[in-house]
């Protein structure tokens, strides 16, 4: 028996291993499940494409306009169609430098695309792309155009652009072709187009040709459509609100978070504060520029009084091969709030404000902003105050489980602040840096906070959400002060240059960036 428990652990440590591999390797996984997918997608949808256009339906007959009209031939117009799709593609590809990576494989996917119509004797048959290279010219133009090239003078200053009208023109333009050929390889509408004339008649259903699978190929085409919606993205889906008892580090973490996402990215990519959230900042930098020229080192963030709030956030790049724009903003509000959340959140305005009269408060406007700040998040983010769990003190968090009913649907992130203290206990214990071990010490982190039943009862409700930990490099200092001859606290370990050092909050992006 004895032997199988051995064995059953080893197994369930090589799984969560497995996990843990692939979660550290999700954005290389990403990039080729994209890549494959492109290519799938490409290869399998030209035929299809070449079908549609030689039963030249509705949608042969409206492109075909320019020709009828004498305005162009066939071959020309094919090329300049071809010249504006490669000219948003290029765009992305050598000059957005956050949808590079997608611009290559849509470039790649566009020839496998190409060759397959020629395997079925369409474009190479029929295109001469040399007696044709100035409406080739023409549609690179065209599609620089309407990409956005008025933009690439800001290249020259160094500035990281933003290419997003070429990526929402390749988005409408790629969904158009594949959506309205499956429409002519598939559907049979009650329109008969002889010509360039149209007339009513027929019925409407599905009229698959031979070897084509309908179904294979609906698909196809919701794949590929889908795949080209990620691909345009430039925001993050996520939008993260942070609430926690009072002193439980709420502006603190939002500042490790700026810090941290300020080191990872260059200066093209450098973190964006809203305009109440850069105050803070500067307040923060002259606090700590006093402090280490005084020697007299203090947390430089002081508590919110009852009556304020601030809407502070800023907005961050995440990932590399598709990098996209992350938004972390939350109400900075005075913790003592958190206990009316769970009522204020099922008010309207006017049960709000009879509320707070027959509570004997005037803070409606704080209490407002924190509403709709979670009503407007996606991610409820929870913070666990480890400083009043290692002192045993209560954490405060006993409004976490109704406001996680009142806003069922919600994800919710756990993170515990202060963990300075259980990194000290976790490296004496085992002898292990936090920092090197940092899997192993979210596990420990997580083992010694859920003792608390209302802790483990809080995973639970979460969908047994990992508690995340972050923390300040600190040191032990003591003072005197009015109610204690010697009293020890906690203050920053700042660097050579007066900045404090946060620890944990890499992860903690990646988490912010994947919303969970």
């Amino acid at each position: 028996m004895a032997t199988l428990e051995v064995e059953s652990v080893e197994e369930m440590n090589r799984f969560e291993e497995m996990l843990a591999t692939l979660a550290d390797n999700r954005e290389f996984l990403s990039v080729v499940g994209y890549f494959v997918m492109v290519l799938v997608t490409s290869a399998f949808l030209a035929p299809m494409l070449g079908i549609a256009w030689t039963t030249g339906g509705l949608a042969f007959l409206l492109v075909n306009i320019p020709v009828e009209l004498g305005l162009i031939g066939l071959p020309p117009l094919s090329v300049l169609l071809i010249g504006v799709w490669l000219g948003l593609l290029l765009l992305l590809l050598l000059f957005d430098m956050k949808k590079r990576l997608q611009g290559l494989f849509l470039v790649i996917g566009t020839l496998v695309a190409l060759l397959g119509l020629c395997s079925v004797g369409l474009v190479c048959g029929n295109l001469n792309l040399f007696d044709n290279l100035e409406w080739l010219g023409a549609g690179l133009l065209v599609g620089t155009v309407l990409g956005g090239g008025r933009d690439l003078p800001s290249l020259l200053d160094n500035q990281s652009v933003e290419f997003r009208d070429a990526a929402q023109w390749v988005f409408y333009l790629g969904s158009l072709l594949v959506i309205a050929g499956f429409v002519e390889a598939h559907i049979q509408y009650p329109l008969e187009v002889t010509g360039s004339a149209v007339t009513l008649g027929g019925s409407f259903g599905l009229d698959s040709p031979p070897g084509r699978s309908a179904l294979f190929d609906a698909a196809l085409t919701g794949t590929f459509v889908y795949t080209l919606g990620k691909f345009i993205q430039y925001d993050a889906e996520t939008d993260l609100f942070i609430l926690g008892p009072s002193d439980s580090g709420k502006s603190l973490l939002l500042l490790g978070a700026y810090y941290q996402a300020s080191e990872n990215i260059n200066e093209k990519y450098a973190p964006q504060p809203n305009t109440e959230f850069y105050q803070v900042l500067g307040e923060v930098d002259d606090n700590l520029r006093r402090m280490n020229n005084s020697g007299d080192i203090h947390w430089p963030v002081a508590g919110n009084n009852p009556d304020e709030s601030k809407n502070i956030g800023f907005e961050f790049v995440h990932g590399s091969a598709f990098p996209k724009n992350v938004e972390v903003h939350t109400v900075d509000y005075a913790g003592e709030w958190l206990e009316f959340v769970p009522d204020v959140i099922t008010m309207d305005n006017q049960q709000l404000d009879q509320y707070l009269d027959e509570e004997g408060y005037d803070n409606l406007d704080v209490l407002l902003s924190i509403k709709r700040g979670i009503k407007a998040a996606d991610v409820l983010v929870f913070l666990i105050d480890v400083e009043k769990h290692v002192a045993g003190e209560p954490l405060e968090i006993g409004t976490y489980h109704e406001i996680c009913e009142k806003t069922s649907g919600k994800r919710v992130l756990l993170i515990a602040t202060k963990c300075d203290l259980l990194a000290e206990q976790f490296e004496q214990e085992t002898g292990l840096d936090p920092l090197l071990q940092f899997t192993d010490f979210q596990q420990y982190v997580q083992e010694r906070l859920t003792r608390r039943q209302q802790v483990q009862s809080l995973v639970n409700q979460a969908a047994g959400s990992m508690i995340h930990p972050v923390w300040y490099q600190t040191r032990e200092h003591s003072a005197v002060t009015a109610e204690t001859e010697n009293n020890v606290e906690r203050i920053p370990s700042l660097t050579e240059d007066g900045q404090m050092v946060p620890v944990g909050f890499d992860q903690l992006l990646d988490h912010f960036g994947r919303g969970r």
